[in-house]
C-alpha cells in the first residue's frame, strides 16, 4: 500500500519511494551511457569514479527526489524504464562487449557492465533490503 512505500528507514533514511527515485537517477546514468557509445556524443552525467562520487550521487538524487509524489516517482521508474528497453534493443551486441570510449573507465568496463550493475544488480541490491525492512520472505 501508499503508507509502506512511503515509510521512511527502508535503508537509512530512505523509503521504497526513494529507492525507486534512486534507481531512476542510476538508470539515467545507465542510459546516458548507453546514449554516449550508441551516438558518440558527450555525455551529460560527469563520471562517477569511486565510492565518494557514487555517495554524492546517492545524495544529489536523494535531495532532489524526496519531495516528489509518489505516483510521479513511479511514473518515472516506468518511462525511464521504457527507455532503457528502446535503447539497449537499438545496440549492436559488439557495442555491449568493447571497451568503452572514456579515457577516464578502466580498460576492462563494458558497456554491458554498467547495464548489469545498473538493471538487475541494483534491482536484487535493494530488493533484498526492502524485503528485510518488511520482513517479507
Amino acid at each position: 500500500n501508499e503508507a509502506q512505500l512511503l515509510t521512511p528507514g527502508v535503508t537509512g533514511p530512505w523509503s521504497v519511494k526513494d529507492i525507486l527515485a534512486h534507481i531512476v537517477a542510476w538508470e539515467k546514468v545507465m542510459l546516458d551511457r548507453m546514449e554516449g557509445v550508441l551516438t558518440g556524443q558527450p555525455l551529460k552525467y560527469p563520471p562517477i569514479r569511486n565510492n565518494e562520487d557514487v555517495d554524492n550521487f546517492n545524495h544529489t538524487a536523494y535531495l532532489e527526489n524526496r519531495e516528489h509524489p509518489l505516483s510521479v516517482v513511479q511514473l518515472e521508474f516506468l518511462t525511464v524504464y521504457q527507455g532503457f528497453l528502446t535503447v539497449y534493443e537499438a545496440l549492436e551486441e559488439a557495442a555491449l562487449t568493447r571497451p568503452v570510449p572514456w579515457d577516464w573507465a578502466s580498460d576492462d568496463l563494458r558497456l554491458w557492465h554498467i547495464i548489469i550493475a545498473n538493471t538487475s544488480d541494483h534491482y536484487q541490491e535493494h530488493r533484498l533490503e526492502i524485503e528485510k525492512f518488511f520482513h517479507l520472505p
